[in-house]
């Protein structure tokens, strides 16, 4: 889901990414933010991350991890818990 009307400069949560330029789309994790570089698979192993870990949302909606979401998307990432 773009923000519109928000302009978001580097050192800010999302990394120097000018969201309401719509020039790069971002995962949010709540405590601070990825730039999407390929798709969301891609972007959470570049960064450290298990993608099995997380629930992606765009708009609410859940996607799959192999979506690579359209610039100055914001995709919410809820990490989840599993086993016995």
């Amino acid at each position: 889901m773009p923000l519109k009307g928000l302009t978001v400069l580097g050192g800010s949560k999302y990394h120097g990414c000018f969201v309401s330029a719509m020039k790069c789309a971002v995962i949010d994790l709540g405590d601070e933010t990825v730039a999407v570089n390929g798709t969301l698979e891609e972007t959470m192993i570049s960064s450290g991350r298990s993608p099995d870990a997380y629930i992606f949302l765009i708009g609410g909606i859940p996607v799959p991890e192999d979506t690579v979401p359209a610039e100055g998307t914001v995709i919410t990432a809820v990490r989840v818990a599993s086993g016995g």
